[in-house]
């Protein structure tokens, strides 16, 4: 039997490895609406930005930012909530025409959770077409090692406290003989894991703990550091004094209190009915608690008396009779929580399919071996126990194990995304091509290649065709991904598009001419290029089971002509010139394989220098990552970025931003010769 445990209880471990490796990309305060909407074309600027979220964020702790089409960061006003989910931020009076990223950072007070996103609304005339539609998915911080392990020493010590009290004291008359220790252990084992979860969260959303515990979200996890402390000194002193009792009884008493307060930062706290939903968690956990705290109990009364010919025939009746009644309520509160958070019956089939759903799963398929075990000790092993106590000691060690898995899967599902709260929420190529891409996975399996349009920062429409490396020949997917990361401003959030495949191919028969040709054809639309720039874009392309990861590189269209000039013995000369009369001139002093610095000048139309307020240089290699230098700054409209290269192909992007906001892109291509011999 407890071999059957040890391998359940390692089958739950593998599904807590592939959930955590895979919920990075969930959420818990999701973005519900925005306004401006994401992809919104608006005749004038607005005065204001607001967001509405699933869950009431924490201004003190959220960050709102508004980015000009270069990335230069506009000047807004504080983060302020106005009841209950909307976050507000006031916008500069004067705001030019053009594409405006919105990158935002908040953090639930219900659970603690950090959540990031961003997305893009046009102003006046922009490059493109805007068309409505969701803002990028969001990224967010999931069960980390250190949460996971907090939240199941806080569950299994404040059940273990509470059973102390309830079964030790109540239904046992103060057995076990070591009662206290085992109170003691169980509240120095809470305690540690409430400072944990304050830890936890003071590095997901990186601010010190000073400053966390004053707001809104960190509030609660101090009162649940107060809440364990009382409870290890209360059995401290049921340790320490002759009349214990009443110590373990408030010990048991600051267990209860404990589980409330988790209940309040928590998934049942953002549900539509909150209040109900933590009545339901609440009772789960208490229930829970007499249960798994009392099998922890019997087992050490069982191997107390074992060989003294006394079996706890009693105390196993009582128990069981509490046992009962104890996991009627558990199932009937986990199954009325889990409607609420897989989004109610209806939704009931698609929530179970998402990485919350599956660990859910497992919880109570483990539930139901539970069960089974307790209901065999109930009908067989405590009728049995005056003549034989291996099979109910055997069973209820077995069933101690087990439980463990479940808290830790309990601990697991509290930092994954509900799918009620989600539904809410609306080896590399060829150097890049602006507004075009290639790419092919380590392996080399599977190219894509990737078109946008209309090429700007902004929205856009994007075309994936997925082929075979090897034949060319269409790839069948059942699911493709893009994801967007900024080489230029790498502080913005990673985004997605799901991508889809046009309704006439996905209708077309196996028969007809040209469908097995677009068959690898894969389209989407969004604002996820946000700025101008080089983006690392990685294509996620799923098949049954497995999936491929193509990375490619994208550099955004630049609104000026660039003309390329390279003469023996002399820099290269790239000049990019602007509709406004700026011009922006760029050179590589050496064009040989070692430093190359490489230098960029903006010009006013008057010939001037135009001062630059920033710069950001990308260097592309062939089949390589994104390099992107430290900038050193010559004069006003001056800088140069010293980079170190190799003989080939390169793909030069510079990003220059004036005083005044306006920016300005130029991207040429490099060729880097081999060094002169000797």
């Amino acid at each position: 039997m407890r071999r059957l445990a040890n391998v359940i209880v390692i089958g739950l471990l593998a599904m807590i490895v592939l959930a955590t490796a895979g919920s990075r990309a969930s959420a818990h305060a999701n973005l519900a609406s925005s306004d401006p909407a994401s992809g919104a074309s608006l005749p004038k600027a607005p005065s204001e930005i607001r967001l509405t979220f699933t869950e009431s964020p924490d201004p003190a702790l959220s960050t709102i930012l508004l980015l000009g089409s270069g990335g230069t960061k506009l000047s807004v006003g504080p983060p302020t909530l106005q009841p209950p989910r909307t976050l507000m931020v006031s916008l500069p009076a004067r705001m030019p025409d053009g594409v405006y990223t919105v990158s935002w950072q908040v953090v639930s007070r219900q659970d603690g959770h950090e959540t990031a996103g961003v997305f893009a609304f046009g102003v006046g005339p922009v490059q493109g077409a805007i068309s409505p539609g969701a803002a990028p998915a969001a990224s967010t911080s999931g069960p980390t090692p250190l949460a996971v392990s907090a939240k199941t020493a806080l569950y299994a010590g404040s059940m273990l406290l509470l059973g102390a009290a309830v079964v030790g004291l109540g239904l046992f008359g103060g057995a076990p003989r070591s009662l206290r220790i085992v109170g003691l252990a169980a509240a120095l084992v809470a305690f540690a894991g409430a400072v944990g979860l304050l830890v936890a969260e003071q590095q997901t959303v990186g601010v010190a703990l000073n400053d966390l515990v004053q707001t809104a979200t960190g509030r609660p996890y101090l009162w649940l550091i107060v809440a364990t402390l009382a409870a290890a000194v209360c059995a401290v002193l049921a340790a320490a004094r002759e009349r214990w009792r009443a110590a373990l009884w408030g010990s048991g008493a600051a267990a209860v209190v404990a589980m409330a307060i988790r209940v309040s930062s928590g998934h049942a706290a953002a549900a539509p009915d909150p209040l109900l939903q933590q009545a339901y968690q609440w009772l789960h956990l208490v229930a829970a608690g007499l249960w798994i705290g009392g099998l922890v109990l019997l087992l050490v009364l069982l191997r107390e008396r074992l060989g003294t010919g006394r079996p706890p025939l009693q105390e196993a009746r009582r128990f069981s009779d509490l046992a009962v009644w104890s996991v009627g309520v558990v199932a009937v509160t986990g199954l009325l929580r889990a409607i609420s958070e897989l989004g109610g019956m209806s939704n009931l089939l698609d929530g179970l399919r998402a990485s919350y759903g599956l660990i859910l799963i497992a919880k109570a398929a483990a539930g139901l071996v539970l069960i089974g075990l307790g209901a065999t000790n109930r009908l067989r092993n405590v009728a049995i126990l005056a003549h034989d106590e291996g099979p109910l000691r055997r069973f209820i060690g077995a069933e101690t194990t087990l439980a463990l898995g479940v808290l830790v899967l309990t601990g697991v599902l509290s930092g994954l995304n509900p799918p009620v709260a989600a539904a809410a929420a609306a080896a590399t190529g060829p150097a890049p091509v602006a507004g075009s891409a290639t790419g092919a996975d380590f392996a080399t399996t599977t190219r894509v290649s990737l078109s946008m349009t209309p090429g700007f920062a902004g929205p856009n429409a994007f075309r994936a065709e997925v082929t075979s490396y090897d034949t060319g020949s269409p790839v069948s997917a059942d699911a493709v991904t893009l994801r967007f990361r900024s080489v230029t401003r790498p502080d913005l959030p990673v985004s997605q598009i799901r991508l889809t495949q046009p309704m006439d191919h996905q209708d077309m028969g196996s028969q007809a001419p040209g469908a097995e040709g677009m068959k690898g054809a894969w389209v989407g639309q969004g604002t996820a290029v946000s700025v101008m720039g080089t983006w690392r874009v990685t294509a996620l392309i799923r098949s049954g089971a497995s999936t491929v990861e193509v990375p490619m590189n994208l550099v955004t269209n630049s609104e000026g002509s660039t003309s390329t000039v390279a003469f023996p013995d002399a820099p290269v000369t790239a000049t990019t010139s602007f509709p406004d009369g700026v011009s922006l001139q760029s050179f590589v002093d050496q064009a040989t394989a070692g430093p190359n610095p490489i230098h960029a000048t903006a010009f006013a139309p008057d010939g001037a220098e135009l001062p630059l307020s920033g710069v950001v240089i990308v260097v592309t290699p062939e089949g390589g990552e994104p390099l992107r230098p430290q900038i050193q700054r010559f004069s006003a409209g001056h800088v140069a970025a010293n980079a170190t290269l190799d003989p080939g192909a390169y793909v030069v992007d510079i990003v220059a931003t004036a005083r005044d906001g306006r920016s300005y892109e130029s991207s040429w291509a490099l060729t880097i010769a081999p060094a002169p011999a000797g």
